[in-house]
């Protein structure tokens, strides 16, 4: 798991909303490393949440995957 900065909403005035920083899982960074989705990424913080972004999946369960 991934801590990125990834493309939100653009029409609102909130910084934060048009470039939210949020978890994001491998399986789901993999997929979005190539498109234009993901801005930056780093390693994994959890202050910015636990599961991913894109599809839900907790920490705990993509460390029980491997």
């Amino acid at each position: 798991m991934k801590t990125c900065v990834v493309l939100g909403d653009l029409s609102s005035d909130l910084s934060s909303d048009n470039y939210p920083t949020v978890p994001v899982c491998d399986d789901c960074f993999a997929e979005c490393s190539d498109s234009e989705s993901i801005i930056d990424s780093d390693d994994f913080d959890p202050l910015f949440g636990n599961s991913c972004h894109y599809c839900g999946k907790s920490k705990e369960e993509e460390n029980e995957q491997c």
